[in-house]
């Protein structure tokens, strides 16, 4: 009776010494000691059971005398077992009692939750386990979810053990925590990170909440609150499941739903799912121009990253994705601003033509737009060109590529005739260009034809005769 009272007393004191939620878990050193040697004896005793009992018994007893501060003394010395082999056997007596004391004090359990963070980074295994064995009993008997996330931190093996908890519950009310919990734990992380701690818990998540989980993550960043580097990879990471929800709900084109689909083909195992995507991408999302040279950066980038990328899918689909990566995003821009201001009154345009910067891509860009124009625009574009006749780099550009035979095929008999007799252009009509004109003119006008052929001789007569295996002419 005596001893019991002084116990106490110290006890009191080394409450008022410690502060906050310790208070509960507070025990005399001699429990400590008590455990460790406990804990010795049952390693040496491993092969005989009768005794192995015993101090199984021991340490029930110890429960029965010290309460939950015995479970907190269990996982300082647990690591002097060396082998995990029975260690729920082992702690079960002691866990069915603690149990009962968390049904009747709901606050010892937040209190607990707290002090496990610690041992969750104990560098041993027996250490880590028997602490998520104490945490499944405070989280089925008393302990709420939410004051174990508002203290998981950046403690991966608690947050590991929290998102397994939550999914495997199928507690939905709770996905956004979880989300918030993975923008924590992936903040800033190097690449071994990524891979060591984040991707794990993405996987985890992924695959126990499908389409539930899927639409609240999509629900999360059409609103902007999922900003954080692994946005992208949380939702392709759905593969099968977030195929299915975008082909039926697709949104509309943005650079961030385009990193999703570079991301997504790594993730899905059916080809023509993967064809799917990245045909929608390619086909549709790329006739804006800015958003076009977003999703070339993006693939430019997976592809540096994944030199094994383009083989996610069919030959068809891969060529079209090589011969993206490729395309002249620069030429494109130039190409729509001026086709953009062709369509402004005459005022506008003007002011445009003599601001326009006329070097070599400019040149090719005024061709591609007279390919695409009406009858109209397309006088107004050689009147540019004939008004620039001094910017040599322009205007022959700009010839070199109207006088090809694919493209000069395509206009009127107008046009072809306009870009021939123009006293502005003939300097820069060279006699291969008219040589090959002439050789694949069956379809043009005959006036034409006879225009090719007066060119070539006045060319003839002006510089010499033509050397035909040379193609260019040579002095007399």
């Amino acid at each position: 009776m005596i001893s019991e009272l002084i116990r106490n007393e110290r006890l009191f004191l080394l409450k008022n010494f410690c502060s906050g939620f310790e208070d509960q878990l507070t025990h005399e050193p001699i429990l400590s000691l008590k455990v460790r040697n406990t804990l010795s004896e049952l390693e040496r005793c491993s092969n005989d059971l009768e005794e192995r009992r015993c101090k199984v018994k021991e340490l029930t007893g110890l429960y029965d005398m010290s309460g939950p501060p015995l479970l907190k003394c269990l996982l300082e010395y647990i690591y002097l077992l060396h082998s995990e082999h029975e260690l729920d056997e082992l702690i079960s007596p002691i866990l069915d009692k603690f149990e009962y004391d968390l049904r009747e004090n709901h606050s010892l359990a937040d209190d607990f939750i707290r002090v496990l963070a610690d041992f969750f980074c104990s560098p041993y295994q027996i250490t880590r386990n028997t602490a998520l064995l104490i945490l499944k009993r405070i989280l089925d008997c008393g302990g709420t979810v939410e004051n174990l996330l508002d203290n998981v931190g950046l403690n991966f093996e608690l947050s590991f053990a929290a998102v397994q908890y939550i999914v495997s519950n199928g507690r939905e009310d709770l996905y956004p925590q979880v989300i918030d919990i993975i923008k924590e734990l992936s903040q800033g992380n190097s690449s071994e990170d990524f891979l060591r701690k984040t991707r794990p818990l993405i996987a985890l998540f992924v695959q126990n909440t499908g389409e539930t989980g899927l639409k609240t993550v999509v629900n999360l960043f059409m609103k902007g609150k999922l900003d954080f580097p692994a946005k992208h990879y949380l939702i392709a990471s759905f593969g099968m499941t977030f195929y299915q929800w975008f082909i039926t709900n697709p949104p509309a084109p943005s650079k961030d739903w385009a990193s999703v689909i570079v991301l997504a083909p790594g993730e899905i195992g059916d080809i023509e799912a993967r064809d799917n995507l990245m045909n929608l991408l390619l086909d549709k999302w790329t006739q804006e121009p800015h958003l076009a040279r977003n999703i070339r950066r993006l693939l430019v980038k997976r592809m540096m990253k994944n030199k094994y990328y383009p083989e996610y899918f069919s030959d068809r689909v891969k060529n079209k994705l090589i011969k993206f990566e490729n395309y002249d995003w620069k030429l494109t821009k130039c190409v729509k601003k001026i086709s953009d201001n062709l369509t402004k009154n005459e005022a506008c345009w003007n002011k445009f033509s003599v601001m326009l910067y006329k070097g070599e891509l400019e040149g090719k860009a005024v061709a591609i737009a007279i390919l695409k124009s009406n009858y109209n625009d397309q006088l107004k574009l050689i009147s540019l060109l004939e008004n620039s006749h001094s910017c040599k780099g322009f205007l022959g550009t700009a010839l070199n590529t109207l006088l090809k035979i694919s493209n000069f095929e395509k206009f009127s008999t107008q046009i072809q005739s306009k870009l021939l007799q123009s006293e502005f252009f003939i300097e820069f009509i060279t006699s291969p260009t008219l040589l090959l004109l002439l050789n694949h003119c069956e379809s043009m006008d005959v006036t034409i034809k006879d225009r090719i052929q007066t060119m070539l001789r006045d060319l003839t007569i002006k510089y010499g005769t033509i050397n035909f295996s040379k193609n260019k002419f040579e002095s007399r």
